[in-house]
């Protein structure tokens, strides 16, 4: 009884470590985003907003965008890439241990209230 104690207390670890990297991978999007729309808006002109709700992003622009996200992403794909090999190790272990233990369902998840 004890050595599945141990297991699954080692199952729940393995568990979190992985939500935390799952984390630190959206926030690495995010800054991603982030920083492709702050050079996109700083890099193109912009004409004059008419009216309250008109937009004057441009289909130039949203292309401008995509071409700043790629430029971007590709100075932070070690980064990226590292940390997606590690959760999916992560994963690929969670899942021999589960499957060790004869449990089907991951752990529930419990919302962070400090994470946004």
């Amino acid at each position: 009884m004890k050595h599945f104690t141990q297991a699954k207390l080692a199952m729940l670890r393995m568990e979190e470590a992985r939500r935390v990297n799952c984390r630190h991978l959206h926030i690495i999007d995010r800054q991603i985003l982030s920083e492709a729309e702050s050079l996109t808006i700083r890099n193109r002109n912009k004409v004059r907003q008419y009216g309250r709700h008109a937009s004057t992003w441009t289909n130039a622009d949203e292309r401008h965008y995509r071409d700043c996200i790629d430029a971007v992403f590709e100075s932070r794909r070690t980064e990226v890439d590292a940390l997606r090999r590690k959760i999916e190790r992560q994963t690929a272990a969670i899942n021999e241990l589960r499957a060790r233990l004869g449990i089907n369902e991951p752990a529930p998840v419990i919302p962070d209230m400090r994470s946004g």
